[in-house]
């Protein structure tokens, strides 16, 4: 059963159309590479999964209880916090029930016979939902993750406010994982992670058990990662099962099968058209007539085959086996 479903999504932005009766179903434990053109919709759509924009018509359904992680371009922080700080906030439940343990620490203290005993059944079922919720494994884990996505230890301690845009956005990623939500919406994660982070999180989402909607411009990542392409084009949204090479290899063979279903269409179309042309006035009239009214049909039906759509694409080739990390450049002192 899809934890996230959207179906007949439409919007617009002006008199462009970013979506026309899209669909999209996300299940428990699927990798979803989200590939379309730049500015075709995908942070859009985003976007309207967590309600920050408003679709103007359509169905966005979330399971009851499912916990959304959006990952976006411009992390916002609180200024006063440092970079420890912020990551903590991922935790704000357990920080909250360890410091209710501790009050009532401090309350059975004082307590004897029954008030002590009551106090002492809150006590541990609190300290037992703690346990469940991973209270005493969560510092471990978030110095990983930190660790992880390239945030070292000697700039825990640092006000957010000097961090590099970099490192903001390794600790906006950092938040996201150690949150650990049910459904990770990433829009280019692997921006400022050097080639050890970007291993790190490869495997860190191989292994999530939640659903991934990943952007990205990297296909070595959505081949390793992906389960599943879905490309946004002329505002519709079309599914791939496998990786990025397989939907490559699909996209092909689709774009073949419709090329040449066109060009018989087209054919047919001109042969009617140059029949109605030549017989339209004399003996053959009716029968140019009866063409023509079967023609006009066929061209205002959904029968009409659209012609391949190709991009524009430059090419241009760099001999090596290595893949190259989203930094290729720092500057020290400049």
């Amino acid at each position: 059963m899809p934890i996230l479903t959207v179906q007949n999504l439409e919007k617009s932005f002006g008199d462009r159309i970013i979506f026309d009766h899209a669909d999209l179903l996300l299940d428990r434990g699927e990798r979803v590479g989200l590939i379309g053109d730049n500015g075709s919709g995908k942070s859009a759509l985003f976007k309207i999964i967590t309600g920050q924009i408003e679709p103007e018509g359509g169905v966005v359904a979330i399971n009851k209880g499912v916990r959304i992680g959006h990952l976006t371009q411009d992390a916002s922080f609180d200024p006063a916090n440092t970079v420890m700080d912020e990551a903590e906030l991922a935790f704000s439940h357990l920080h909250e029930m360890s410091h209710r343990l501790r009050e009532l620490e401090h309350a059975m203290a004082d307590l004897r016979d029954d008030a002590l005993a009551s106090v002492l059944k809150d006590y541990e079922k609190l300290q037992h939902q703690f346990d469940l919720d991973g209270g005493y494994a969560w510092r471990h884990k978030l110095e990983a993750t930190l660790l992880g996505v390239g945030l070292d230890r000697e700039i825990w301690d640092l006000n957010v406010e000097k961090l590099s845009g970099g490192q903001r956005s390794r600790l906006n990623l950092a938040k996201i994982l150690i949150a650990e939500p049910d459904v990770l919406l990433l829009d280019e994660p692997t921006n400022h992670l050097d080639l050890t982070a970007i291993d790190w999180l490869e495997d860190y989402l191989l292994s999530f058990s939640g659903a991934v909607l990943l952007i990205s411009h990297d296909r070595y990542l959505l081949d390793r990662l992906a389960t599943r392409i879905v490309w946004l084009t002329q505002a519709r949204l079309k599914s791939y099962p496998g990786n990025y090479t397989a939907f490559s290899q699909q996209r092909a063979l689709q774009e073949l099968s419709q090329s040449r279903a066109y060009e018989q269409q087209q054919q047919y179309i001109a042969k009617q058209e140059e029949y109605i042309r030549r017989y339209g006035a004399g003996q053959r009239a009716r029968e140019a007539q009866g063409r023509e009214k079967r023609l006009n049909r066929l061209k205002k039906s959904d029968a009409m085959i659209e012609a391949v759509q190709s991009s524009r694409t430059i090419s241009f080739q760099i001999d090596t086996d290595q893949r190259a990390g989203d930094q290729v450049l720092q500057v020290y002192g400049l």
